[in-house]
């Protein structure tokens, strides 16, 4: 499918400048629909992703509406339901940019669109949340009040990460903490989904939407396995192979740094200003998720600048420099003494085992604090929460993704595959949750009780077994 085809009808007042803007697009990327050949515009258009309009398209009107459906249509003129070209004095520029956008303004007006059709919204964010997970929740409520939606923002795990507890403090944030109970009855697996005030359902809401997390980052998925899901958002790999029966609308951009910046878009295209908690908090989350735009650690684009950029009008300057200078907490320091104590270098790659952690939100500081020694590239530690294991990755060698790496060892490993390990993330980042039982007899001793130092060499040499196979193909 190509990419770019015109219609011209009469009386364009830009139509004088179509060569130039297909100069800028790229020639090969633009046609042009001719009427007097034996093809109609609709068997045209199949051909490519965007329609553009220019002049009295009345004898097209029927089937630019028509073909809007599955494909984005943009026309100079206004065409119910269809975007029109807002240009001013540069032309070319703004034309381009008009185009280039047409596909966010679909987007969100389709995710608007999608929320409207709820009274009651629940949104699930991943396991011990991070700064830019909240932080998207908190937007899509916000542009959920904008339909009269009520929304829910729903985690499992604990929030322990000081800057984390700080966001939450200034702002009085209401999440809810889900637990989740896992038991067996009858020969089946019977889960409880319960919070502070008493059960909660997912099925008692209209709607679902997952953000800045998958189905297997989330212990509240778990308890619904076979969930249809109305609204995914996230920046991660991993959801190509999803049924597709699964979900709804899904926005999924792996270039992006942070979800929160995506949210950021929605904000702009509908020209919706953020309150000061929401632009601060999304703020945060965007730094957080790119470590503050460090191109050695994080992947990032420039639309993530541009939105911080947006945002900084709309933020509480003082509240966020509160939030980002809080001091670690002594178990975090903890952590960062046991990574530093139980590190093992292999040549340019640093492991570290971690133990029992409580603190989930510690195990990605301690990579992070890893990874700044030097000749290091890559750094992993990991550590048994609860039930299972997870670890965390980062990495500067061009010559490895880690999160592809992480997958194919932990999640599609003959050893480990049949066990619901779930493990990816970009070339950058990347983790992994391996659940006791891919241990065997080491992870049904440890679950049944048994004295977790007595096991700790046997995790380790298993574990660091796996992740020497990292780069290995």
């Amino acid at each position: 499918m190509g990419e770019y085809c015109f219609v011209i009808g009469n009386g364009s007042e830009i139509d004088g400048y179509v060569e130039d803007i297909t100069e800028k697009l790229g020639e090969d990327h633009v046609d042009i629909f001719d009427p007097n050949k034996e093809k109609s515009l609709r068997e045209f258009s199949r051909e490519f992703n965007t329609v553009v309009g220019l002049g009295d398209l009345e004898d097209y009107e029927k089937d630019l509406k028509d073909i809007s459906g599955d494909r984005f249509v943009i026309t100079e003129r206004k065409i119910g339901g269809i975007p029109s070209l807002d240009y001013k004095e540069n032309i070319i520029d703004t034309l381009y940019k008009n185009i280039l956008n047409v596909d966010e303004v679909y987007r969100a007006n389709e995710l608007m669109e999608k929320i409207d059709d709820y009274e009651t919204l629940g949104v699930v964010i991943h396991d011990s949340p991070d700064p830019d997970a909240i932080s998207s929740g908190l937007a899509l409520q916000y542009l959920a009040e904008q339909k009269d939606t009520e929304v829910d923002i729903m985690y499992s795990g604990s929030i322990n990460h000081q800057e984390n507890k700080a966001l939450i403090n200034s702002f009085d944030l209401d999440l809810k903490r889900v637990e989740v109970d896992k038991k067996e009855e009858d020969g089946s697996t019977i889960y409880d989904t319960v919070t502070e005030n008493g059960a909660i359902s997912l099925d008692d809401y209209d709607g679902i939407a997952l953000l800045d997390t998958s189905f297997t980052n989330t212990k509240i998925m778990s308890a619904y396995p076979d969930k249809y899901v109305d609204i995914v958002i996230d920046h991660h790999e991993g959801w190509e192979d999803l049924n597709e029966s699964l979900v709804g609308f899904k926005d999924i951009r792996t270039e992006r740094g942070a979800v929160a910046s995506m949210m950021t878009d929605y904000f702009r295209t509908l020209n919706i200003e953020p309150g000061e908690v929401i632009a601060t908090s999304m703020a945060h989350g965007i730094l957080t998720d790119t470590l503050d735009f460090d191109p050695n650690s994080r992947e990032f684009s420039t639309r993530d600048l541009e939105n911080l950029a947006f945002l900084y009008d709309y933020i509480d300057k003082s509240s966020l420099e509160e939030i980002k200078k809080t001091t670690i907490s002594l178990q975090t320091a903890d952590i960062l003494a046991r990574a530093i104590n139980n590190r093992q270098i292999e040549g340019t790659n640093i492991y570290a085992y971690l133990g029992k952690v409580e603190d989930t939100d510690a195990i990605p500081q301690a990579t992070d604090y890893l990874k700044k020694l030097e000749g290091i590239s890559t750094s992993i530690t990991y550590g048994l929460v609860e039930d299972r294991i997870r670890l965390s990755a980062r990495n500067s060698d061009i010559k490895i993704n880690i999160g592809k790496e992480l997958e194919r060892v932990f999640e599609n490993g003959r050893s480990y595959g049949d066990f619901n390990c779930s493990a990816g993330g970009s070339s950058r980042k990347g983790g992994a949750t391996i659940p006791l039982e891919a241990m065997g007899m080491i992870g049904e001793a440890i679950k049944d009780g048994s004295d977790l130092e007595q096991y700790e060499s046997a995790i380790k040499s298993t574990i660091e077994t796996m992740l020497n196979k990292i780069g290995a193909s």
